[in-house]
């Protein structure tokens, strides 16, 4: 990254989604940045023309962060109307869930409490997916709560 774009990002201008994680490790912000980021980026995310697809999405909230976390999916294309199965694990806590995914996609939301050491989030979907991770509530957006679909894995 060039001094000159570090400096436009530090003035005020949009940090792209992409230079997120690198400059919350720049500045050692543990995550901060990136949420920030992420978050801020909800209203105008274009995942099909600038995000590949994945099946697997691991992401990590910051440590301090307590409150509540969305995971916007969106489908491919080729994927819109059609059932997606979703495993979600998160340190001992598992959930399963199938959703059918509208063009626009769809937030789960759940909650974060405090740690000492942040925990990394794990999303496996099939059909593949892509996935934003943000903190606090949705505005009106469409989202589906699975604060207690959490259950304590048995390893």
């Amino acid at each position: 990254m060039s001094k000159s774009s570090l400096s436009r990002y530090e003035n005020g201008a949009p940090i792209p989604l992409h230079l997120a994680s690198v400059l919350d490790r720049v500045y050692s912000a543990r995550g901060w940045i990136e949420a920030a980021v992420l978050s801020a980026s909800r209203g105008h995310w274009d995942p099909w023309r600038t995000d590949e697809v994945s099946r697997l999405h691991v992401h990590t909230w910051p440590s301090g962060y307590s409150g509540l976390v969305a995971i916007h999916l969106r489908p491919t294309p080729a994927t819109v109307g059609r059932p997606h199965q979703i495993r979600l694990a998160w340190g001992p806590w598992s959930a399963r869930l199938t959703l059918t995914l509208p063009r626009s996609g769809l937030r789960l939301m759940t909650g974060k409490s405090r740690g000492e050491v942040s925990v990394p989030f794990q999303l496996d979907c099939d059909p593949p997916v892509h996935a934003l991770f943000l903190v606090g509530a949705p505005n009106d957006e469409p989202h589906v709560d699975i604060r207690s679909l959490w259950y304590r894995a048995v390893n």
